[in-house]
C-alpha cells in the first residue's frame, strides 16, 4: 500500500490534482459510496463528500465497520486503511484491527451489538499512548 497524498489541492483517494465544476452535480462518494451534490473530483473521477472529507480516523475506522457487509477482517481492515484519514503509523490502528474483526464477527452471524462494541474499543484502544509500537517492543494494536 502507498502513503496517500497529503496536498490539500488534490484528490485524497490517489493524489490527482481537483476538477472544479461550475455547478453542483449529484456524484458518488468513493469512501461511503452514498450519493451528493458536489462542485469538485478528481481528474481520474474520485469524489470524497464533505462528511468523509472532515471525518476523524476513529469515525471513519467506526462507521466503516458498522457499513461494511464484508466478511474478512483483512478485507475491512484494507477498507479502514485505505480511508484518507487513516495514516500508516498512526495511533489509530490501536483500535483498527479489533473494529475489522469486531465487522467480521457481526456480518458472518456473530450476535453483539456492534455499535456499542466498537465505542468500548475505541475507548480502550485511547489509552494506548502513540509511539507505543516503536518504544513498548509490542504493537499496540495487540496491547
Amino acid at each position: 500500500m502507498t502513503e496517500k497524498n497529503e496536498n490539500p489541492n488534490a484528490c485524497l483517494i490517489c493524489g490527482a490534482p481537483l476538477v472544479y465544476r461550475d455547478r453542483a452535480e449529484p456524484m458518488e462518494c468513493a469512501i461511503c459510496h452514498q450519493t451528493a451534490e458536489g462542485n469538485a473530483s478528481c481528474q481520474t473521477g474520485h469524489f470524497v463528500c464533505d462528511s468523509c472529507h472532515s471525518m476523524s480516523a476513529l469515525s471513519a475506522i467506526r462507521s466503516i465497520g458498522l457499513q461494511t457487509n464484508a466478511k474478512d477482517p483483512l478485507v475491512i481492515a484494507k477498507q479502514m486503511m485505505n480511508h484518507p484519514m487513516v495514516h500508516m503509523h498512526g495511533p489509530e490502528h490501536h483500535v483498527l484491527g479489533g473494529a475489522a474483526m469486531l465487522a467480521a464477527y457481526r456480518n458472518c452471524g456473530g450476535t453483539l451489538n456492534l455499535e456499542e462494541a466498537l465505542e468500548e474499543l475505541e475507548k480502550r484502544g485511547k489509552k494506548i499512548p502513540g509511539g507505543t509500537c516503536g518504544f513498548w517492543g509490542c504493537c499496540g494494536a495487540a496491547l
